[in-house]
């Protein structure tokens, strides 16, 4: 009896030490192939945040639930049919215990540069109405009603927030000066394809990836997977340029630099990327020479070859002839090369060199219901190259219901208030119209009024922009509303405005009418204390 019990004492510790060596085994290889370089990891999130409040999943397409009102005349119908919905988890625990987490990308309006991200909990898979809560804090701006209203069954929830979406603003990487800066404009899913990325390096919200190839998805920028599938943007801190865009170099012949330089490709109204990177065009061992040194003690590179295509095309393309003798265009450092923290070569180029794009005349109208103190403050991300007036840490005005203003500081009456400047990432939109120049004036008159702009703020508009649209037999004119002005240049007025309608015109010449898909143009009620901002892209 005690020898049975003794053999079947051993084969319990036997077991026992198996099933421990098996675990320890078990968690070694998942270490390992976690961690290893040598393995791209799927960027596929966590299946339950650390909280265990959300059961993440793959996100599923869930079909349309329309959560936005069609009025009558048939606005938003385009909009809402184009909008997505995913599938993106389940709520495990709290007060929506149960619920499915769905994400929307759409709102976009035809008059944005990406999607709007709405987040919401659907308490049952077969219904709608009272049972959709939107998630007010972790979704983009619902305009409050202003410009889509959402149906009455729908609720917007102000408080609640689901857990692991919180990234932060900024993030450092593996080596020293790896720093970067969240972008909170660039919105979408992460559809970033694995071949054309590679992991940079990883944080403990997951796996930080950049692309191996330059497209308007990944904007030589860094992107992160949030768990409900949704992409987070990050760009370099370039560290030896500040605010005032001059870059701290020191040239071989010893002189400073004071010259301001782009390290983006400015197109438009802002920039095409996070940052100009070099791939297939320069070798750079063969065709870089020594320029100089930054601030960091970093070597900075220039062209070896004066005569190099990449010289001759920027000084061809950008009318220079009339300004500068390609000699003095050579003498004057056009463009310089860096080898950033990731081993990207960066180019930049001298801004005196750079074509005319920018935002080009936005006016900013203020109308309070009574004589009000408003205190407006302006952060275009490309900067100021001209205000009015002169913009010190924000405007200071006493605003009249007529829409004067007074200068706090200087007692000067002005009309509105003047800017010009560069926005961030900026795409050419692809929906508009197609106008014939005869038809530019009418089309202008119309196109406003469905905008929402008064008889006087039209022809102001009218008088500063249509003598502009007169070389070409046609034009292709798009408009960009309130989300994209917030993104080119985002604004802050105190107090806080009733109505904001910002608006900004794209157009670019043609010879001959090309197919486009049109832009729906909305106007919103015009209440309370009204901010009416209008202009267009100088290219």
């Amino acid at each position: 009896m005690v020898q049975r019990n003794s053999k079947a004492v051993l084969v319990v510790v036997v077991v026992i030490i198996l099933c421990v060596a098996s675990a320890a085994a078990g968690y070694f290889f998942y270490s390992y192939f976690r961690n290893s370089d040598n393995i791209t990891p799927t960027p596929v999130p966590s299946s339950i945040t650390g909280d265990e409040e959300v059961r993440w999943n793959e996100p599923q397409d869930t079909g349309n639930l329309g959560i936005f009102v069609v009025d009558e005349s048939g606005w938003g119908q385009g909009v809402t049919q184009s909008d997505k919905y995913y599938y993106v988890g389940t709520v495990l625990s709290g007060k929506y215990k149960d619920g499915r987490v769905v994400v929307m990308e759409g709102g976009c309006y035809g008059m944005c540069f990406s999607p709007n991200i709405y987040r919401m909990v659907l308490m049952s898979s077969q219904s709608r109405g009272s049972d959709i809560y939107v998630l007010k804090k972790q979704s983009d701006s619902l305009g409050d009603g202003q410009y889509m209203k959402l149906n009455s069954g729908v609720t917007v929830d102000a408080d609640y927030e689901l857990p692991g979406l919180a990234f932060p603003d900024e993030i450092k990487g593996l080596k020293p000066r790896q720093i970067l800066k969240r972008d909170s404009t660039f919105r979408g899913m992460f559809d970033l394809l694995v071949t054309n990325s590679e992991k940079s390096f990883s944080i403990s919200q997951g796996d930080v990836f950049t692309s191996r190839v330059q497209d308007t998805t990944t904007r030589n920028g860094f992107y992160m997977r949030a768990p409900d599938g949704t992409k987070v943007a990050y760009k370099l801190v370039v560290d030896f340029v500040g605010d005032d865009r001059v870059p701290q170099v020191t040239w071989s012949g010893g002189s400073r630099n004071t010259d301001q330089y782009n390290y983006s490709d400015v197109t438009g109204c802002g920039s095409s990327n996070y940052a100009s990177v070099v791939t297939d065009t320069i070798n750079q061992t063969s065709d870089l020479v020594v320029a100089g040194t930054n601030s960091k003690g970093d070597t900075i590179y220039q062209l070896k070859d004066t005569n190099h295509k990449l010289l001759k095309d920027s000084y061809e393309n950008k009318y220079l002839k009339d300004r500068f003798t390609y000699e003095e265009y050579i003498n004057s450092h056009p463009m310089f090369f860096w080898v950033d923290p990731f081993q990207r070569l960066i180019k930049f180029e001298n801004a005196k060199f750079v074509p005319e794009a920018e935002c080009g005349k936005p006016v900013i109208y203020l109308y309070p219901e009574h004589a009000t103190e408003v205190s407006v403050y302006l952060e275009p991300q490309g900067g100021f190259s001209y205000t009015e007036p002169q913009y010190d840490n924000g405007w200071k005005v006493l605003a009249q219901p007529d829409g004067t203003l007074t200068e706090i500081q200087s007692g000067k009456q002005y009309p509105y208030l003047f800017w010009e400047g560069r926005g961030g990432i900026y795409e050419q939109p692809k929906k508009g119209f197609v106008v014939a120049q005869s038809n530019v004036h009418t089309f202008l008159l119309s196109s406003l009024t469905k905008l929402g702009l008064n008889t006087k703020e039209i022809a102001n508009f009218v008088e500063f922009w249509e003598p502009r649209m007169q070389g070409s037999p046609y034009y292709f004119v798009s408009f960009l509303g309130t989300q994209a002005m917030d993104t080119l240049a985002p604004m802050l007025v105190v107090p806080k405005p009733d109505t904001i309608i910002r608006i900004l015109m794209d157009f670019s010449p043609l010879n001959k009418p090309v197919q486009v898909e049109p832009v729906q143009l909305h106007s919103i009620p015009r209440e309370g204390f009204t901010v009416i901002e209008w202009g267009g892209v100088i290219r």
